[in-house]
C-alpha cells in the first residue's frame, strides 16, 4: 500500500514539474479590471515624464548667454538625446530666449515640475509643466525662487521618445503658488 501511494506522489510530482516547464516558456499576462493598452499606455507615460525629467534636470547647464558657438555645443551635449534632431538644428539657429536653458547665474533652473500628461492622436504625448527656478536659499530650505510654464511635445522616433517641441511661457510672479 506505501509503494502505491509513494508511487501516486512521483507521479503528481512529475507532472506538477512538466507543467512548470511547459508553462514557464509562455507566462500568462494576468491583467484585473484593465486592458493590456491600458498598461502600455502608463509604462509609455512614465517613459515620457522620465524624459521631461531629464531634460529639466539639464537645463541649468546650458548656458544661453554663452557665444553662438559654445552654446551649440552645449546644446548637443545636454540635449542630444533628449531632443528631436530637428529641434536641435533649429534652437542652433535661434534666438536663445526662445530656447530653455540657464540664463543668469542665480536664479537657475533646477528641474521641471510635470503638471499634466495628455496622450495624443497618434503616438505622441502633450506635457505641461513649470520650469523651477532657484537660488542657493530655496536649493536649501525648499520653494522656488521664480516660475515658468513650459509645453513639450513628445513623440516616439526611431524607437526612442524625443522632446519635438517646445514652448515657453512667460515667468509667472514669485509666490504665485
Amino acid at each position: 500500500m506505501k509503494k502505491k501511494w509513494l508511487v501516486v506522489a512521483c507521479a503528481v510530482l512529475l507532472l506538477a514539474i512538466l507543467a512548470t516547464i511547459a508553462f514557464a516558456g509562455n507566462p500568462v499576462n494576468l491583467f484585473v479590471n484593465c486592458r493590456e493598452g491600458d498598461i502600455k499606455g502608463e509604462n509609455e507615460q512614465a517613459e515620457v515624464v522620465k524624459l521631461v525629467e531629464d531634460f529639466g534636470q539639464k537645463l541649468k547647464s546650458v548656458s544661453l548667454l554663452a557665444p553662438q558657438e559654445v552654446l551649440n555645443q552645449s546644446l548637443q551635449e545636454n540635449y542630444g538625446g533628449l531632443v528631436a534632431p530637428a529641434l536641435l538644428a533649429e534652437w542652433q539657429e535661434e534666438d536663445p530666449q526662445n530656447i530653455p536653458g540657464r540664463v543668469l547665474s542665480s536664479p537657475w533652473p533646477e528641474r521641471i515640475e510635470v503638471l499634466n500628461v495628455e496622450k495624443l492622436a497618434g503616438s505622441g504625448y502633450r506635457i505641461k509643466g513649470e520650469i523651477i527656478e532657484v537660488t542657493s536659499v530655496e536649493l536649501a530650505e525648499g520653494g522656488a525662487a521664480a516660475r515658468r510654464p513650459i509645453t513639450l511635445d513628445v513623440d516616439k522616433i526611431e524607437g526612442s521618445w524625443l522632446i519635438t517641441a517646445v514652448q515657453l511661457g512667460p515667468y509667472e510672479e514669485a509666490g504665485s503658488h
